[in-house]
């Protein structure tokens, strides 16, 4: 553990704007599961100051910030941060997961995106890579793992049966480097690591 935050720190302080802000996520994933609420939001701040029309991790750490607002007790900020990435960016992959949580709040409808917002997302093709988190014979070790993951905030963790094994998913990403990033805030929660897997092939 220390020496994957230890290699996270070095990537958080990289040039490469991608790298940093994916890294700077990781970290603030580490500090969430640990329940470290000012850690984790300094660091999804650090992503969001970095350049809201950066490599697109902005949308996330928005969503992030959300979810640890509302762990802190902080609804009118939760709230402030899921009606900022719902203007902003409407078409984002984290877009769907603002409303549902808005709706679990029970929050009013959110406001209409701004006719200028993003278009980006909309354009994107299917999602193609998800993460494999892991892989049990017992069907109730796989859906104990879906629900610690979807109690962390985790998007779409869902379990398939394939060849007499019961397999946990997370998300569905339109690019590896989406999926890795997810994946490397994974990693303080999965012993034997995760995999990256093309959706409808084999990797």
């Amino acid at each position: 553990m220390a020496a994957a935050r230890t290699a996270l720190q070095r990537a958080a302080g990289s040039g490469n704007a991608r790298l940093r802000q994916r890294a700077t996520v990781a970290l603030g994933d580490l500090a969430r599961l640990a329940r470290d609420w000012p850690a984790a939001r300094d660091a999804y701040d650090r992503v969001r100051k970095d350049g809201e029309g950066g490599p697109g991790w902005w949308a996330t750490a928005t969503y992030l910030a959300a979810l640890c607002a509302e762990e802190e007790g902080r609804m009118n900020e939760a709230r402030e941060f899921l009606d900022d990435l719902l203007l902003r960016r409407p078409g984002a992959y984290e877009a769907p997961l603002a409303r549902a949580r808005r709706a679990v709040l029970g929050l009013p409808e959110p406001v209409a995106p701004r006719e200028d917002a993003a278009p980006e997302a909309f354009d994107r093709p299917p999602a193609r890579f998800t993460i494999q988190a892991g892989a049990f014979s017992l069907p109730e070790n796989a859906n104990a793992l879906q629900e610690t993951l979807t109690g962390l905030g985790f998007p779409e963790v869902r379990v398939e049966a394939e060849g007499g094994l019961h397999r946990v998913f997370v998300g569905r990403f339109f690019t590896r480097p989406e999926a890795e990033a997810l994946g490397d805030s994974l990693v303080s929660v999965l012993p034997s690591g995760f995999s990256v897997i093309r959706l409808g092939a084999p990797e």
